[in-house]
């Protein structure tokens, strides 16, 4: 194993599920550090509290505590898209993203 070299540093509070070349987690202030490739502009900095985050392949998607889901970086497969709604997880893949809303229905943009 190799130890990352441009991880963040402090306490966080949980690793996101990351595919690709980036990976991103919480704080315990809600922000979210992310590392690794952001050529696709994927570390878009936004302003407010997370209660989760999911790394994609060249996108980043972010759970705010209203349900509300934010999505930066390339839009190029329409993931940085989501349905107005309320959620409760997300998820993001190398081409998608997944969101989980309150009754249960999975929402997945491709």
């Amino acid at each position: 194993m190799k130890p990352l070299t441009d991880a963040p540093s402090g306490e966080l509070d949980g690793l996101a599920p990351q595919s690709g070349y980036s990976a991103c987690a919480i704080r315990a202030d809600r922000s979210y550090p992310c590392w690794g490739d952001n050529s696709s502009g994927q570390f878009a900095t936004r302003r407010g509290k997370f209660v989760a985050v999911a790394a994609g392949g060249t996108h980043t998607c972010g759970l705010r505590p209203n349900g509300d889901i934010d999505c930066f970086g390339s839009n190029y497969w329409q993931t940085a898209a989501h349905s107005p709604a309320t959620f409760k997880a997300v998820a993001a893949g190398a081409h998608h993203s997944c969101e989980l809303l309150l009754n249960g229905v999975v929402f997945m943009v491709l």
